[in-house]
């Protein structure tokens, strides 16, 4: 059968040299430069039918003004993982995906005589004038925040944990990134290397072949750059060559937004430390870079902390564990914390720890100071106390002052004690669904000030004092508008209930920051049915959000103006429409998945692929260029080829991925649209 193929349905592909007659009767086209996700800010990509064979002894070297002995560990094993990655021959690389799979080009690919052999790297914090860079003194707070995260200044897991900014020190991205160019300064005029800038990257892949080029700021930049060299290469059916094309390539990229992230629960269903590695590992390649832990509820506390830390008058917070968690192998020790965050940083990923407070606690905390710490504990009626049992949160409305100052107590002291275990500038107090009728009330202000101010007070004075910043879901910002009000500079506010409340958020407080995670759109457990017994016909309380549903999102929904057609393809606001200052404060977002039908034998499948569409979302922001054009981002077939493809890799990678469509479809894009 002969099938047209559109010019949209290509606009990731490139046509093999073949005659007219037989591409039409096979259909067939191939990968293009373009099939990169998260889309770069910017590229130019050479002709069609250029090839570049890439040696399976690729080497890694560094240009001669890097000081390679300023060059930190963690990048030279991400250099040896990206080497093994390319060159593997466990798995195979990923052959194109059109209908003959690339054996129309097999025998031109395999008789180029051009290869790739190195790739030179220069990263300007280990260059000439690397010594002008801000840095923090190894072993300060500022470095880790603890003697065990005493970091290498020069290293990605550094970069990593830094306070985030949506600054950049041009509009224009860098291509020789030496540190003279960053304006960017403290008040001692060292240079400051914004955390969008510490991504930026140039990738450059001549067409003589021989040699590439990446240039970056920072080591985190050249390991961004390293996600992207890897979605270039391809392989052959039936081969072990490896090749990349369109040739020459150029790639000027850096992040819309500093923050890009996913949430995870595991508490509801405890996720093993192996299962949450494989988590990392699959979000550093789709560029993710804050993993949200939410690491307690009311379900369990598998927080496990070191046993003898109370005192006469603190709580032995080892009690938490020992009777919240599930039993004593469902818990994550204070080392295997560490060992989870040091992993996550290696990898360019901030770890942000979560304990909800002060609804969404029971189990754990339900014996402390004689069972009186908790209101509306696991009741039957736990439909009028929480939103799914058991129900529990701290009981602020108690009238016995001691009992409320060991309250403020246990909070100040767990916050302080889960500080120490990570370097992230934040640390989330969480603050969602304080349910009313437990605290006795019909509506929020009647509690607003009177118990939950004064308690978010005592978590950011304690916050304050470990040198971290505040963290909150929206509902104590808008729901409690005079606690909203009196959030401290600098905290971020999540939105989770619905799209509506970005605008909401933001009008509550001038200096907070907000990072969108609203349900409609990034929520990945949606849709799975009721879970509660006895429910028959029951559904979840949200509709399953697709991956392209989650793609048309718009970072300044109701900030600006964006209108979806009838079909579900979004143009996102221009930048040029949007005002300065809301720019400012919109960090970015993440999906989110929380595991109340979830654990390690379908996590993966559950956020993967699906969990990357947040990525292209808040990596490649409102518009990108090709070939020296702005375009906008909006969900068409490019968007379609490429995010199959990723998905695709993913699976390469060992990742269980859920398939987007049947396997016709990827191999005949823009073949399954709905017309």
């Amino acid at each position: 059968m002969m099938v047209a193929l559109s010019k949209a349905s290509l606009a990731c592909f490139s046509l093999p040299l073949l005659p007219l007659l037989l591409l039409l009767s096979i259909a067939t086209s191939l990968p293009g430069v373009g099939c990169i996700w998260p889309n770069p800010a910017s590229m130019i990509a050479g002709k069609d039918g250029t090839y570049l064979k890439v040696s399976p002894n690729i080497g890694f070297k560094f240009d001669s003004a890097t000081d390679e002995s300023k060059v930190p560990q963690d990048l030279k094993d991400a250099l040896e993982r990206t080497k093994a990655a390319i060159t593997s021959k466990k798995g195979g690389a990923l052959l194109p995906l059109v209908v003959d799979r690339g054996k129309s080009i097999k025998s031109a690919v395999e008789k180029e005589k051009k290869t790739l052999e190195n790739v030179v790297i220069y990263i300007g914090d280990c260059g000439p004038s690397a010594g002008n860079v801000r840095r923090a003194p190894k072993g300060s707070s500022k470095s880790g925040g603890h003697k065990d995260f005493d970091l290498d200044p020069r290293s990605i897991f550094y970069q990593s944990v830094q306070t985030l900014s949506t600054q950049v020190s041009s509009d224009k991205i860098s291509e020789a990134f030496r540190i003279s160019e960053i304006t960017t300064k403290d008040q001692d005029g060292k240079v400051k290397i914004s955390s969008r800038d510490a991504e930026s990257y140039y990738l450059e892949i001549p067409d003589a072949g021989s040699t590439a080029v990446i240039k970056a700021y920072t080591s985190l930049g050249v390991f961004r750059a390293l996600s992207t060299l890897e979605q270039l290469v391809w392989g052959l059916p039936g081969s072990d060559v490896r090749f990349i094309q369109h040739l020459p390539i150029k790639i000027s990229d850096r992040p819309a937004f500093p923050y890009r992230g996913f949430m995870l629960d595991t508490s509801r269903n405890y996720i093993p430390v192996s299962s949450i590695k494989r988590v990392l590992d699959s979000m550093s390649f789709a560029k993710l870079n804050q993993f949200h832990w939410h690491i307690t509820d009311s379900q369990s506390w598998p927080l496990k902390f070191s046993a003898g830390q109370g005192s006469a008058d603190e709580f032995d917070l080892a009690s938490l564990s020992q009777n919240g968690a599930y039993d004593e192998d469902k818990v994550y020790d204070e080392e295997q914390v560490k060992e989870l965050i040091q992993y996550a940083g290696k990898r360019g990923i901030n770890v942000n720890l979560e304990v909800d407070m002060p609804a969404h606690m029971f189990m754990g905390v339900q014996d402390l100071a004689g069972g009186k710490m908790i209101a509306c504990g696991d009741r039957d009626d736990w439909t009028k106390f929480a939103a799914e049992p058991p129900s529990g949160q701290l009981n602020l409305i108690t009238k016995d002052e001691s009992v409320k100052a060991q309250i403020y107590k246990f909070a100040s002291q767990v916050l302080k004690k889960v500080s120490t275990l990570t370097p992230s500038p934040y640390l989330s107090s969480g603050g969602d669904e304080p349910n009313l009728n437990c605290y006795g009330a019909k509506k929020e202000d009647e509690i607003d000030a009177s118990l939950i101010k004064p308690f978010v007070n005592n978590v950011q004075e304690t916050l304050k004092s470990v040198g971290k910043s505040n963290w909150v879901w929206e509902e104590m910002a808008i729901s409690f508008p005079q606690t909203g009000a009196n959030l401290a500079k600098g905290t971020i506010v999540e939105s989770w209930t619905n799209s509506q409340n970005a605008k909401k958020i933001l009008d509550s407080n001038p200096d907070t920051f907000i990072v969108h995670a609203p349900s409609d759109y990034f929520y990945l457990d949606c849709g799975n049915g009721a879970w509660l017994g006895s429910f028959p016909n029951g559904q979840s309380w949200c509709p399953f959000v697709t991956w392209s549903k989650s793609y048309t999102f718009d970072p300044y929904v109701n900030l600006t103006s964006s209108t979806p057609s009838a079909t579900g393809t979004t143009t996102i606001t221009p930048l040029s429409s949007t005002d300065p200052e809301i720019k400012k404060r919109v960090l970015g977002g993440e999906s989110a998945l929380w595991t109340e039908q979830v654990d390690a034998n379908n996590l993966e499948p559950k956020m993967w692929p699906r969990a990357a569409s947040a990525s292209e979302v808040f990596w490649t922001g409102q518009e990108f260029q090709r070939d020296g054009k702005v375009q906008p981002r909006k969900l068409d077939n490019d968007v379609n080829a490429r995010f199959d493809e990723f998905r695709f890799r993913l699976v390469s990678k060992g990742v269980n991925a859920s398939p987007n469509w049947p396997l016709w479809c990827s191999l005949r894009i823009g073949r399954c649209n709905l017309v």
